[in-house]
């Protein structure tokens, strides 16, 4: 019965807490005082069924492990991370504000650099981050959940044409076309809001990163 219990508290592609655990270490703390100082994080990797028609599921599934491994590494012992499904993460960590959040993403987004270089992989996994502040009302987990993706799911990056409806704004295109910046002023946030991307949070990480829109606070993290 242990060793059932066991298998059942753990993703066997992932080797971190399966869902059935997550929501066990989770929802006490989802129904105290203490939940305030918390967040999700809801987190992905763009286009990753690409790894599996090119590379093979066995590929994919070492994807999985890796990334898993990745975020757990620079997890507190008050975080906890579980995968919903696919290549797709969540993260509920402690945060008194959103700059933890960002310099747990940073770490992350950092070390998978500094990783991808090392072994000359021949591909490249973008990280997407959708992030959501746990409130008072929160009292269910899958309605959390619901909210960080709902988050991540929004945060795209955002088209040529985008580009061109916002008059100040520093970025370059890369070969897919998205467009990606190093720098922006805070006369292209007030325009980028004025083309439709309402809630734009701007942040600089190391490397490139892709704009990205939201009610709440978001970060998308790309190679």
């Amino acid at each position: 019965e242990q060793e059932s219990k066991e298998k059942a508290y753990k993703d066997s592609i992932a080797n971190i807490s399966s869902m059935e655990k997550f929501r066990i270490d989770v929802e006490p703390i989802l129904n105290g005082m203490d939940k305030l100082e918390y967040c999700v994080i809801a987190a992905d990797v763009d286009k990753f069924k690409i790894i599996n028609d090119l590379f093979g599921y066995e590929e994919g599934d070492r994807a999985i492990a890796f990334l898993a491994r990745l975020f757990e590494n620079e997890l507190e012992k008050s975080d906890f991370i579980t995968r919903s499904n696919a290549d797709h993460y969540v993260i509920f960590k402690h945060a008194q504000n959103d700059e933890e959040v960002e310099v747990y993403l940073k770490k992350v987004y950092a070390r998978l650099e500094e990783i991808f270089v090392q072994k000359d992989v021949d591909y490249r996994l973008i990280l997407k981050a959708g992030i959501y502040r746990i409130q008072e009302e929160d009292r269910v987990l899958s309605s959390v959940i619901d909210k960080a993706n709902r988050t991540n799911n929004v945060n795209d990056p955002i088209t040529a044409d985008d580009l061109f409806s916002a008059q100040n704004y520093d970025g370059v295109r890369d070969a897919d076309g998205k467009i990606m910046y190093h720098d922006v002023s805070d006369v292209a946030v007030e325009n980028l809001k004025e083309a439709g991307i309402t809630g734009a949070l701007i942040g600089i990480l190391t490397g490139k990163m892709t704009v990205s829109s939201a009610d709440n606070a978001t970060i998308s993290i790309g190679a």
